[in-house]
């Protein structure tokens, strides 16, 4: 798939409390985000050509305004509009909090590579516990923002009530909970988010699993493309399924204090 096509799905693509406040301008779409997230404020489907400062201020302004003290940049790439944006957060202290490779692929092409582990079990969850357990596993695997094990009500919010178009998948081998991802489906596009394994269930394909049962799914959603962000070292695991490279999305976070 071309990248002049994916990276601006994948740019715009974004997971969002149907609940959050947010502000919808001609230059950015920002969020505001509550307790169980890792995100204060975020800044997403970033476009249009306003001087970096100024568009950095009024962003400010808005979090300040919401009485959140950091604002998260998505999406941003080496193309991103406004030119120098990037340039410019860095100057003004932003430092870069997560980093990774954006893939695509038509699902008419997608394939499902052999050798994938029969007892890996992967599906939504289905009561209060598996909800702690996906809870668990995502923090577990990407050492985020920790809320209490019994807050059930923060992990309820963050397995199942973010987005009617999102999924939260749980993989389960021998009775553990050994894997956690999510998947976003909205008109023809599909998108596949983190893909979490504990520490003692690496090297089962426990990722393979979820990415699987992920496009599977997407194909009952009469989805026709899928992109996946992922850490760089997983392109030989998506290129298994038909994934090919579409560049780097960054994401920084910028501290701007009360």
């Amino acid at each position: 798939m071309p990248p002049t096509l994916s990276m601006p799905l994948a740019m715009t693509s974004c997971v969002v409390p149907p609940s959050a406040p947010r502000l919808v301008t001609d230059d950015f779409t920002m969020v505001r985000f509550d307790t169980g997230y890792r995100y204060d404020a975020g800044v997403f489907d970033i476009r249009g050509e306003r001087e970096p400062r100024e568009l950095i201020r009024d962003v400010v302004a808005q979090a300040r305004a919401w009485g959140r003290t950091a604002v998260w940049w998505h999406g941003l790439t080496d193309t991103s509009a406004p030119r120098g944006l990037e340039d410019a957060l860095l100057a003004a202290g932003a430092q870069v909090a997560d980093q990774h490779a954006v893939f695509a692929v038509e699902l008419d092409r997608a394939t499902t590579p052999d050798g994938l582990d029969p007892a890996i079990e992967v599906h939504e969850p289905g009561d209060d516990a598996e909800v702690r357990m996906l809870r668990t596993v995502d923090q577990d695997s990407w050492e985020v923002h920790r809320s209490q094990p019994d807050d059930l009500d923060i992990a309820r919010r963050h397995a199942q009530g973010t987005d009617r178009f999102e999924t939260h998948l749980l993989a389960m081998v021998d009775g553990r909970p050994a894997g956690s991802a999510t998947l976003t489906t909205r008109d023809d596009l599909a998108v596949l988010w983190g893909g979490a394994t504990a520490g003692w269930a690496r090297g089962r394909g426990v990722y393979r699993a979820l990415t699987r049962d992920r496009l599977g799914r997407a194909q009952g959603a009469g989805c026709r493309i899928a992109i996946a962000k992922a850490q760089p070292q997983l392109a030989d695991v998506l290129g298994d399924f038909g994934f090919v490279s579409c560049g780097n999305e960054r994401t920084l976070r910028m501290t701007i204090g009360a």
